[in-house]
């Protein structure tokens, strides 16, 4: 699967919030590993969330189909329309079989698109291309494109992903390539597509989650304000709003990104499109706040993506289990 990569070592843990700016609608926790010391013995635990915030993820949330409903119908699309982005993914599945015929394909469960792209290793030695001394990511992209139906993306869309890595590994018979999906500058969470390559170049699999079927011309703009994002996201954390330095820094800051306080420990508010649905996408706030762990945790990070209905829609779904069936009453 995908290469993971460990967080840096710090004494606080990281707290990473998305968050549209507006009533609490949903809690996704993203697990990093926490290094913890174990009761007894020399051996460490690792956890991979903090025991109140359980993961969850509202596309996943059978109870929430209303709350992502509201998000379709305000991106002016029917159900109709996510389905025909999802069949084309399958007929595409079809396509690339015929020429690897021990293709293998799995789905993910959020927004159910092809996430591992691989011949199956059970039926052979075989790769999803011919070996090559070409660019790598030039070779991810010709592949993209040639198989734009399975991955939901146009040729102008393929052709805009950014390069994010492309390295050997120390022995050089393995090389990785992870091209990343943004829409107008801003990026896409978790828009990321990644690929594994032979020593000669053969295209060994690609791990796959770009947001698909978005147009870029018909999603909202309209983040919000930043302030308010960082105090809905505090809390629902259960943060306490006023201990933190919520006084902006101009200059530290850009359209991208705000920056509030000054330090290493400075909360920052960053824009990103938070996709539920293939062709839909809500604009978020990524918060990143700061806090004091427990004195057991010697370094990790917790990340938390929190999104939140406009203030006019009237379904909402419960933040995450410790604050499950409450309710805000904020109003436009």
């Amino acid at each position: 699967m995908a290469a993971s990569f460990e967080s840096g070592s710090h004494r606080g843990v990281l707290l990473t919030l998305f968050s549209l700016a507006a009533i609490t609608a949903l809690l996704v926790l993203l697990p990093v590993h926490l290094r913890t010391q174990a009761a007894k013995g020399l051996f460490q635990k690792t956890e991979s969330h903090e025991k109140d915030l359980p993961n969850y993820d509202i596309r996943n949330d059978k109870a929430a189909l209303e709350t992502l409903a509201t998000f379709r119908t305000r991106s002016n699309k029917s159900a109709s329309q996510v389905e025909d982005v999802r069949g084309s993914m399958v007929r595409g599945e079809q396509s690339l079989k015929q020429r690897v015929p021990t293709l293998k394909v799995e789905y993910n469960s959020d927004l159910r698109i092809p996430e591992v792209i691989a011949a199956d290793v059970k039926l052979g030695k075989a790769f999803l291309t011919r070996a090559s001394r070409g660019k790598r990511s030039g070779i991810l992209k010709t592949f993209l494109s040639q198989n734009s139906d399975l991955i939901g993306a146009t040729s102008a869309q393929i052709d805009e992903l950014k390069v994010a890595a492309d390295y050997t590994n120390p022995d050089g018979n393995l090389s990785f390539v992870e091209l990343d999906q943004e829409i107008n500058g801003i990026p896409v969470f978790r828009g990321e597509i990644k690929a594994g390559f032979t020593r000669a170049g053969e295209m060994i699999r690609v791990i796959n989650n770009f947001a698909p079927g978005l147009d870029s011309y018909t999603l909202s703009t309209d983040f919000g304000d930043p302030a308010e994002a960082v105090r809905t996201a505090a809390q629902n954390i259960n943060g306490d709003v006023s201990k933190l330095n919520r006084l902006l820094v101009k200059r530290a800051s850009s359209d991208l990104k705000v920056v509030f306080g000054k330090g290493d420990s400075a909360t920052t508010a960053e824009k990103m499109y938070f996709p539920t649905e293939p062709g839909v996408a809500v604009p978020a706030w990524r918060v990143l706040i700061w806090q004091p762990v427990n004195a057991s945790v010697w370094f990790g990070g917790l990340t938390v993506i929190h999104i939140a209905i406009t203030r006019s829609a009237t379904a909402t779904t419960s933040a995450a289990k410790r604050t499950r069936n409450r309710r805000s009453s904020s109003k436009r």
